[in-house]
């Protein structure tokens, strides 16, 4: 008969300790699975905010792309129309006086207003709507505020950041907001923990009560990476029992961000200098057609030299204006052509470059974002529930001494994958997905 009751004594425990490791297990499952699907939906956000659709950040670079690739153009076309203006004013030499001296006259003037107004003003003012309102040394917040009357680099720039940070702050905020995706990962991995443990099956009316309170008290602001939280009680017969579930979620703050070749204060540089030159050689321009028109003195026949721009009345003239004028739209064509270059050397720094590390919202701040490329992230989650229970109290031989039980603790873990097919550039479709990859 005591072989029996001892017999029937370890079937009772051996089946008790079966249940709560099966309990354990199911909330360490539950756990890994929950965390794994959010942190899933958010790296697929993420891959969905870069495609190549409208208010979109690789979107919104085509869109810069074309409107870039638009003003190039431009400030190219005026350039050449420039060079053949400049060349056509370069030309003209002191001549006979002819019944076109006139005509001459007036063509030179009216080349070089021409030049002076529509292409060096035209090729400025191209630059300037590139650049305008752009970003001070001091690069503070307050100087990044879109207005319209931002130039084109500033306006797609500043979109692109606040862009960057919406996405950062929706996936990992820094505030532990009620949005923060991470925080959202981390409250269902350990809130499926908890619910799966079993618990609600053993509890009373009271300690129902303190459960409930205790869960109410977890919350998405709250919880804390791997930081244990724990729930004890003691039931009706006296027996104290205590779960622990921890979770951990490797952080989602450092992303890999593909940028322009060349920071904004860089572009901004070279098209400062492109305006100065241009600026430079609507100054020589000027100063040439002041020369042009300043006359020539006649050797002979002085009475009849009051001479404008080019011919003059006598047989031979003096030249001296004319190559002065010369001289003057060469400096002015140098100045373009460094004008040029310089607008060109900004249009190669807005080329995509390569993905660099960001940790934080302010450190692309003087940068050019294209897209985001990758969240640095093992994909993994872990999640582990710890139970321990207390027994019946087991009488001595004569009856009078109660011996304390106390089951085995139980440890489970269980880890989930979402790792998806590679990166979450604007290349790959999102295709992250929660899987359970191992359980113990």
């Amino acid at each position: 008969m005591t072989t029996m009751i001892v017999i029937t004594f370890i079937t009772i425990n051996i089946g008790k300790i079966a249940k709560d490791k099966t309990y354990s297990g199911n909330a360490a499952d539950g756990g890994a699975i929950a965390g794994a699907s959010v942190s899933a939906y958010a790296f697929n956000y993420v891959a969905n905010a870069n495609k190549d659709e409208d208010e979109k950040l690789e979107g919104n670079w085509n869109d810069f792309e074309k409107a870039m690739q638009g003003y190039m153009q431009n400030v190219q076309n005026l350039y050449d129309e420039y060079v053949q203006r400049s060349a056509k004013t370069q030309a003209h030499t002191c001549a006979e006086c002819s019944s076109y001296q006139g005509n001459i006259e007036r063509d030179i003037k009216s080349t070089l207003d021409k030049i002076g107004k529509e292409n060096v003003q035209g090729f400025i003012n191209q630059i300037h709507q590139l650049i305008k309102n752009a970003w001070p040394a001091s690069n503070s917040d307050a100087d990044q505020q879109s207005t319209s009357e931002s130039g084109v680099i500033p306006n797609y720039a500043k979109l692109q950041e606040d862009f960057y940070i919406a996405i950062r702050e929706r996936v990992h905020d820094d505030q532990q907001g009620q949005n923060d995706l991470y925080q959202n990962a981390l409250y269902a991995g350990y809130i499926f923990n908890l619910h799966n443990d079993g618990t609600s099956h053993r509890l009373g009316k009271i300690n129902q009560k303190l459960w409930s309170a205790f869960l109410k008290g977890i919350t998405v602001q709250s919880v804390q990476n791997g930081k244990p939280e724990t729930f004890s009680y003691v039931d009706g017969a006296g027996r104290f029992h205590i779960v622990t579930a921890i979770v951990n979620i490797q952080a989602m703050r450092t992303f890999e961000v593909v940028r322009t070749k060349e920071n904004r204060q860089q572009i901004k540089q070279h098209l400062d200098e492109s305006k100065r030159e241009a600026h430079l050689a609507e100054s020589l321009v000027n100063q040439a057609r002041s020369a042009y028109s300043g006359g020539y003195a006649c050797t002979n026949n002085p009475v009849c030299c009051y001479c404008h721009l080019l011919c003059c009345c006598g047989p031979t003239c003096d030249s001296g204006p004319d190559t002065s004028g010369d001289n003057l739209m060469k400096q002015a064509d140098q100045a373009m052509q460094r004008a040029l270059k310089k607008a060109r050397d900004a249009e190669k720094g807005l080329k995509k470059g390569e993905a660099e590390t960001s940790t934080g919202k302010k450190d692309t701040h003087d940068t050019i974002i294209v897209y985001i490329e990758d969240i640095t992230h093992d994909r993994m989650v872990d999640s582990s529930d710890f139970q321990f229970h207390m027994g019946g109290p087991i009488k001595g031989m004569r009856g009078d001494v109660d011996v304390p039980n106390f089951y085995p603790p139980i440890a489970s873990n269980a880890k989930a994958s979402f790792r998806g097919q590679g990166n979450i550039g604007p290349e790959q479709k999102p295709s992250h997905e929660a899987q359970l990859i191992s359980a113990n």
